[in-house]
């Protein structure tokens, strides 16, 4: 890697002609004054880190310590971890950063911690709304209306066109899966006047079934409990059709959460899930989870054949960048957020107007500082 100063009357000058002789992947270091007695060159100093060494052939055998290919892997990892620390000054190809509010909304982009991949491919409709003239304020608009239509989501209770809908929580322990189901419950009573049940197949928590109780009658809910395999099918049956109420609206199923060691626990579990159609299965995540976790959470999970995501815990984070890109990724739809401990008022529909504020971190449009 290579470091270049410029020096200039102003930092987006310096910018503009590193760009042209270094090429897109300059990395913006540092901008500084110039001494006075250096004021002949310019207002500013700028330094650009850019280029790298690339790695020879890679001999064969053991290669010895300090070798070229390992100074080559270290310059690289240095490379990258400058990156972390300044991509929110990294010099994306094509010329968006001659747009003022496009340079801002990159720059709201990389600081959510989104990659520098998917925050290019968010500003392109916003790049081609400037080209054509737009305000500031359409230019962010049509940012918006893409991230929209990117993110997938729905706000869909239950599998459309079945009666009841029937919803299922999935997730590791402490996700916050019995919370959230009081509050998808108390959401449906009060916006559909319906009959709601709760059935439990959480027999490995202390105190789970306590807690169920509790909130079936905060609720005004029905609820059981299933403990095995050969109970859960005969219990949901009988929840769908009781003999001595009205059949309910909806329908939520708790389940237990395991770290990724516990979870062969549950394979009969995921197993049953995933053979009945009409269930609509959220995995449940903290949206405090760091990136690689993330990503590993939805893997482990795949096997309940999860149709959505919903995020908890929006309180505890700092960024949102890598939940939306999670959802992208994955291809399920985001549904609710859940952003504090209240029930039912902490819970919101994952609707374009929040994914847009979520997007340029815009805390809040969830009612979350």
């Amino acid at each position: 890697m290579h470091i270049r100063a410029y020096h200039s009357d102003s930092v987006e000058s310096a910018i503009r002609q590193a760009k042209l002789e270094l090429g897109g992947d300059a990395i913006l270091l540092e901008s500084k004054e110039t001494p006075i007695e250096e004021r002949h060159r310019g207002l500013y100093e700028v330094r650009f880190a850019f280029g790298g060494t690339a790695a020879p052939p890679r001999p064969s055998g053991s290669r010895p310590a300090g070798s070229l290919f390992e100074l080559s892997q270290g310059i690289d990892e240095i490379r990258r971890m400058l990156y972390s620390y300044t991509r929110t000054y990294y010099l994306p190809e094509s010329d968006f950063p001659s747009h003022p509010a496009l340079a801002r909304l990159y720059q709201d982009l990389a600081a959510n911690d989104f990659s520098f991949e998917l925050a290019m491919r968010l500003m392109a409709r916003a790049a081609a709304a400037a080209k054509d003239g737009a305000s500031d304020k359409e230019v962010e608009q049509a940012l918006a209306e893409h991230i929209g239509s990117v993110v997938p989501s729905s706000q869909e209770i239950g599998v459309t066109g079945t009666r009841p809908r029937v919803i299922a929580l999935v997730g590791p322990a402490g996700s916050g899966k019995t919370t959230t189901m009081a509050k998808l419950a108390i959401r449906f009573r009060l916006e559909r006047r319906e009959n709601v049940q709760l059935l439990s197949a959480d027999t490995y928590r202390v105190g789970a079934i306590d807690q169920l109780r509790t909130y079936a009658a905060i609720v005004g809910a029905g609820w059981t409990v299933a403990e095995e395999c050969g109970q859960w099918a005969a219990a949901l049956d009988r929840l769908r059709r009781p003999a001595d109420s009205e059949p309910p609206g909806l329908i939520l199923i708790d389940t237990p959460g395991f770290a990724f060691s516990g979870l062969e626990k549950i394979t009969d579990l995921a197993a049953w899930l995933r053979g009945v159609p009409d269930v609509d299965i959220h995995l449940v995540v903290s949206a405090s989870l760091k990136p690689k976790d993330l990503r590993q959470t939805t893997e482990k999970y795949r096997m309940f054949g999860p149709r959505k995501l919903l995020f908890t815990k929006l309180d505890e984070t700092l960024t949102f960048g890598p939940l939306l890109e999670e959802a992208i990724r994955t291809g399920w739809a985001l549904s609710f957020f859940s952003t504090g401990q209240g029930i039912p008022e902490d819970l919101a529909p994952a609707n374009r107007p929040i994914l847009a504020d979520l997007a340029l971190n815009r805390r809040a449009g969830l009612g979350v500082c």
